[in-house]
């Protein structure tokens, strides 16, 4: 991303070749934005199922207040949606 960045300022192209980096920086930001997405998803649902399992104690510090407030599993939240 900072090499497509530093291209848009040290090359003088024509305005079709100048939209390139531009176009490279926000896929990449935009693909890193959907692994992090991902990545975080994941890390919830681990979180989740080590709190029904084990409970609060079995978590990092970190996830003990989210450990306390889920329901537990299968109990259904508000407006019918269930975890």
């Amino acid at each position: 991303m900072l090499a497509a960045l530093i291209s848009l300022t040290r090359r003088k192209m024509g305005e079709r070749m100048r939209k390139r980096p531009i176009l490279w920086t926000a896929a990449s930001l935009a693909f890193a934005a959907t692994l992090w997405g991902v990545w975080y998803g994941v890390e919830l649902r681990h979180i989740q199922a080590v709190c029904w399992r084990e409970g609060p104690n079995a978590v990092p510090e970190s996830w003990r207040g989210y450990c306390e407030r889920i329901p537990p599993q299968g109990v259904g939240l508000k407006g019918g949606v269930k975890l």
